[in-house]
């Protein structure tokens, strides 16, 4: 994928990034307890500093 995409500039790809960040970053505060404490466990690298379990 890396090649795909060589004719985007560093200022394209940073604004995509941000945005894809602030996605994810929203997708995870819009789920409930339960389901943050679920996918935290599933992929605790992407969520450790966006979700924090207060109840453990």
């Amino acid at each position: 994928m890396a090649n795909v995409y060589e004719h985007v500039t560093a200022d394209t790809k940073a604004r995509i990034l941000k945005v894809l960040t602030r996605r994810w970053q929203t997708s995870i505060t819009s789920l409930d307890h339960t389901e943050q404490r679920k996918l935290a466990s599933l992929v605790p690298e992407l969520t450790r500093e966006h979700y924090r379990d207060d109840v453990a």
